[in-house]
């Protein structure tokens, strides 16, 4: 596959952070804590990181584009 087993499981919790922000309305505090995340902040840290955008600013984008 090309990455290590931790990368490819942080790129699927961060994959799957990313439907639940789109998909649901599901706080971002409960969609950290299902990511495997203790704290929204270390979420936000890593989903940034990993997407280049905020949670939030993932979730607004969707519902720009419908």
């Amino acid at each position: 596959m090309g990455v290590s087993p931790g990368v490819f499981l942080l790129q699927l919790r961060m994959n799957e952070a990313k439907r639940l922000l789109r998909e649901t309305l599901a706080p971002v505090k409960e969609i950290a804590v299902r990511s495997g995340y203790g704290s929204a902040i270390a979420f936000h840290r890593a989903f940034h990181a990993s997407h280049g955008m905020t949670p939030r600013a993932c979730r607004l984008d969707k519902q720009v584009r419908g």
